[in-house]
């Protein structure tokens, strides 16, 4: 059962305008270099690999290493990882999370970030992701998704617990929402 909830105002739109800024670009072409190219950590191996920014306004393109793009994004992730770490230790299962940390969103797929998170919360870290949710559309098991997915099933299972203490209509709000869900997971796979 869910114990904490809280909310982090930051996140991967925060890196996306940071990149933005820093690369003189607009918000469009920092999420696609972001998630083409971006990384939490600088990796050995793209050290030297050099990205393409396209121009504003006319001007040419600019070639930049991926080190500065990691130069921009590191310092982001950090915060959202420490804002992350702070709302943790609010709660008083901080110290029950011998585990680890599972990381989700479009975020939690930079190149990095799970050895950085290991190192800021002294535990272990893994991307999370659905497991076999069967849909029309893969997108829907992405880490992407697995926060919105999660707390769908966890609704649907804890409906499946509970039905009997719900009358007939309660439980049909529950499989309307389900089927809502599907349809829009398949809209969007159309549309990709």
């Amino acid at each position: 059962c869910i114990r904490h909830t809280a909310i982090v105002g930051l996140g991967g739109r925060s890196i996306t305008t940071d990149l933005a800024h820093g690369l003189r670009t607009p918000l469009e072409q920092a999420e696609l270099i972001k998630v083409e190219h971006g990384a939490a950590l600088a990796l050995e191996s793209g050290r030297e690999e050099v990205v393409e920014v396209p121009g504003v306004g006319g001007r040419p393109a600019r070639r930049v290493s991926r080190q500065v793009l990691v130069d921009i994004i590191q310092p982001r992730v950090e915060e959202v990882l420490s804002l992350s770490l702070m709302e943790m230790k609010k709660s008083d299962y901080f110290n029950l999370m011998t585990a680890g940390v599972v990381l989700t969103g479009g975020c939690a797929m930079l190149p990095g970030i799970v050895e950085l998170a290991e190192e800021m919360f002294n535990l272990p870290a893994k991307v999370g992701a659905p497991n076999s949710v069967n849909t029309v559309t893969a997108e829907v098991n992405k880490p992407t998704h697995a926060t919105g997915v999660g707390l769908v099933l966890y609704g649907y299972n804890t409906k499946t617990e509970d039905e009997n203490l719900l009358g007939e209509n309660e439980t049909h709000v529950f499989d309307k929402i389900a089927d809502r869900m599907r349809r829009w997971f398949g809209a969007m796979s159309k549309a990709a």
